[in-house]
């Protein structure tokens, strides 16, 4: 997928979901069905800036789980 084009003042909270795909791995879909489950939205580009600070904390508590698994594995 490609990163999907958003207003200006939400483009850092992108970036940061971004971020945090590529370091899990998954691809711009993953998180476009996130919003569609979590904030009830079409697309990603359809989030107000208080739905994508979830997605960001909903895929930073999944980079956790990973680190954890690492250390325990």
């Amino acid at each position: 997928g490609v990163k999907p084009q958003v207003p200006a003042d939400r483009q850092a909270q992108v970036s940061k979901i971004e971020a945090l795909l590529a370091d899990a791995g998954r691809p711009w879909e993953y998180v476009e069905k996130m919003a569609k489950r979590m904030c009830k939205v079409d697309a990603l580009r359809f989030c107000a800036p208080n739905q994508l600070s979830k997605l960001i904390a909903a895929l930073s508590y999944d980079a956790r789980r990973r680190a954890a698994k690492k250390t325990t594995a």
